[in-house]
């Protein structure tokens, strides 16, 4: 992942967790806005993740289970073997990625 792949995932993950820190992007001054955004760790903490993870695994009930939305979200983004080996490889950048993929969609 590029630098401005990661900060445009992580302005995406605050905005999704109504996080103060996604205001950031609110700054006229882009040198500092993006400064700011720096600072976020989703991709890097998994103690900032779980959160974000938790709340969008608590979301995907609102979807029926035999619409076309919750079988790609379960097929094709939180597919159960492929996220376990995420977890199971400590493979941050698996999630984050599912994570901002969702977002996303």
């Amino acid at each position: 992942m590029t630098e401005q792949e990661i900060i445009e995932g992580n302005k995406l993950i605050a905005e999704f967790m109504g996080d103060y820190r996604a205001k950031y992007k609110v700054s006229n001054d882009y040198t500092l806005a993006n400064a700011m955004l720096k600072t976020l760790k989703y991709h890097s903490s998994w103690d900032w993740l779980m959160p974000v993870f938790k709340k969008i695994w608590e979301s995907i009930d609102q979807f029926q289970y035999d619409d076309e939305p919750y079988l790609y979200i379960t097929e094709e983004i939180f597919h159960p073997d492929y996220l376990l080996s995420d977890f199971i490889n400590n493979n941050i950048e698996g999630v984050w990625n599912r994570c901002v993929e969702f977002i996303i969609y």
